[in-house]
C-alpha cells in the first residue's frame, strides 16, 4: 500500500507527467488523421490508444492509492460483513499517518 501512495505522490507532485501525457495523446490523435505517413494501421493505433487509456486510468491519474483502498475495503467487507470498520475516522487518520511514516 505504501508503494501505491508513493507512486501517487510522485505523479501528483511532478507536472511533467501531465505535460508529457498530454503531448503523447496529441501525438496519437495526429497519427489517427494520417495513418499512412506514420506506417501504422487503425487496428494497431486503437490497441495503443486502449493500452494508454488503461495505464492512465490505473496509474497516471494519481489515484492508485485510493483505488487500492477501495479494493481492500470491498475484500474486507465481503469477508467480515462489518461496514462499521471503515466509518471510524480516527482509524482512517491513523492509518494514513502510518503509511506516511513507513515511506519516510
Amino acid at each position: 500500500m505504501s508503494t501505491c501512495y508513493v507512486i501517487d505522490m510522485i505523479i501528483n507532485e511532478n507536472a511533467n507527467f501531465k505535460t508529457y501525457w498530454e503531448k503523447y495523446n496529441k501525438m496519437i490523435l495526429i497519427c489517427k488523421n494520417d495513418l499512412g505517413t506514420y506506417g501504422t494501421t487503425k487496428k494497431e493505433l486503437n490497441k495503443i490508444s486502449k493500452f494508454c487509456s488503461k495505464i492512465y486510468s490505473q496509474i497516471l491519474n494519481g489515484t492508485l492509492y485510493p483505488n487500492s483502498l477501495d479494493i481492500l475495503y470491498n475484500v474486507i467487507l465481503e469477508e467480515t460483513g462489518k461496514e462499521h470498520l471503515f466509518k471510524n475516522k480516527e482509524f482512517a487518520a491513523k492509518y494514513l499517518e502510518y503509511v506516511k511514516a513507513r515511506i519516510i
